[in-house]
This record gives C-alpha cells, sequence and structure tokens, in this order.
C-alpha cells in the first residue's frame, strides 16, 4: 500500500485508502497493521507526501519515483538501491544544491554533469527503507532534458 501511495502521488494524484470498518467500528487487526506501517513512514517521510506536485520530469524511473515542492525542493523516493550503488537522474540543479536522507539528515554524497545535464547520487553504503528511502534535493530550480 505505501509504494502505490507514493506511485499516486508521483503522478499528482490523490490516494484513498479504502478500509472498512466492521459493524462494531473497530477495524480489522490486517488493516489497522497497514495503517500503523503506513503512519510510522509518513512521520518520518511525510514531506515528501504532502503538498508535493507529481514527477518534475516526467519520466519512469526503474528504481524509485520523484516528487517537488516549491521551486527548490525534489523529493527522491528509491526502492531499490542499484547494483553500483548510483542513481543517475536526467537533469541537474542550479546554484548550491545539497542532498540529505529525509529523517536523519544525513548528506548524500551527489555529482553533478552540466554537460550531459545529469545529477548522481552516492547511496552505496546507505541504509535503505525497507518500503522506500527518501532523499530531500534542496537546489535551485532543476533544468531537465528536453527531448527533441
Amino acid at each position: 500500500k505505501l509504494r502505490s501511495l507514493i506511485n499516486v502521488v508521483s503522478h499528482g494524484g490523490n490516494f484513498l485508502l479504502n478500509i472498512g470498518p466492521k459493524g462494531d467500528g473497530s477495524v480489522v487487526s490486517f488493516e489497522r497493521e497497514v495503517l500503523k506501517e503506513i503512519g510510522i513512514w509518513l512521520k518520518k517521510n511525510g514531506e515528501a507526501i504532502y503538498g508535493t506536485r507529481a514527477n518534475p520530469l516526467n519520466i519512469e524511473l526503474t528504481w524509485g519515483r520523484l516528487t517537488r515542492k516549491g521551486e527548490d525542493i525534489t523529493y527522491i523516493f528509491v526502492y531499490d538501491k542499484p547494483d553500483n550503488g548510483e542513481l543517475t537522474i536526467p537533469c541537474s540543479f542550479e546554484g548550491d544544491v545539497k542532498a540529505v536522507l529525509l529523517g536523519g539528515e544525513k548528506t548524500v554524497n551527489m555529482s553533478q554533469d552540466k554537460k550531459s545535464n545529469t545529477t548522481t547520487f552516492y547511496i552505496k553504503n546507505m541504509k535503505m527503507d525497507t518500503a522506500a528511502t527518501v532523499i530531500k534535493v534542496m537546489g535551485k530550480r532543476m533544468i531537465h532534458k528536453r527531448s527533441a
């Protein structure tokens, strides 16, 4: 359910939790556990979901999803860490750029190649969240490749 939430939000949609209470108003234990897990994850990573806009690159990424807040924050949701430990997105940022792991604010190393208009994040030694790890990229507006 959590990856479904992220997928919907990264495409600009709203997510409906279809939870039906029993006749006495209580929630089935399985559904309660799902809601608890989503709540725990959102407590740590909710800023990457609430008040965000859809993936600004309008492309599908094999390893995760993107959302955006304002003109200077991009959130990267990592589902699966690539074998080489590097995530490359087809865009670059202007001005001072910083990337941190949400929740702990640990710096994520990155590099930009303005010539190829790509940004690479180095996550080989980063501990991954089971559902999705979130990287917050703070920098001036994103410039993405335009297809010809």
